[in-house]
């Protein structure tokens, strides 16, 4: 219908839904009617996707500090969370080992372990660096995400290059890099890490 005297009337925006869209639209009166489209299926999923914390992305180059200023700088695949847990399960095994060659208890849930006290701890030492570093350490060994790296050939390259530049533990230093990298590393100093 059209308002007398060539009015302007309000815009009524609706989602079309089929017949009674047209009713609506015939019957209002002193309304100027739109229909626009529904959303589709793909814009309704889109919008739902989950978003994943910043920090449990898997993928990172990392640090392990204790309290003196020496590091472990490291490369996972995994969490941040997952591959630290990895590395504490490790300085448990080691300790617990300790505790039983000094006749102490144990922590921890399950059986008595069948591997002999000093065994164990060497085979805790050798799975990760962080164990010896950790028994030493007065305080618990704190995490903290350097990089963020989905690609492992990228990955393993910024872990060699924050070991090059920073004073760590690590018992070797990563893939090789090219001299070239390395000294423009060293020039602008964009992999080193603050004490």
């Amino acid at each position: 219908p059209v308002p007398p005297n060539n009015q302007q009337c309000p815009v009524l925006v609706l989602p079309y839904y089929g017949g009674l869209s047209e009713k609506i639209r015939r019957h209002s009166l002193n309304f100027n009617v739109r229909l626009k489209s529904s959303s589709n299926l793909r814009s309704t999923m889109r919008s739902d996707k989950i978003k994943v914390p910043f920090d449990s992305r898997p993928g990172v180059v990392y640090e392990i500090k204790c309290s003196n200023a020496v590091a472990y700088i490291g490369e996972t695949g995994n969490t941040l969370f997952r591959r630290f847990d990895q590395h504490m399960k490790n300085v448990l095994t080691y300790k617990n080992a300790e505790r039983r060659l000094n006749g102490e208890p144990t922590i921890g849930p399950g059986r008595p372990p069948k591997i002999e006290p000093r065994k164990a701890m060497a085979n805790a030492i050798k799975a990760s660096v962080v164990v010896e570093y950790a028994s030493q350490c007065s305080l618990d060994p704190r995490p903290k995400i350097i990089s963020r790296e989905s690609l492992f050939h990228l990955r393993r390259i910024k872990e060699a290059l924050y070991i090059k530049s920073n004073s760590t533990i690590n018992r070797d230093n990563g893939v090789v890099v090219s001299e070239v990298w390395s000294a423009l590393i060293d020039k602008f100093q964009c992999c080193t890490l603050p004490s």
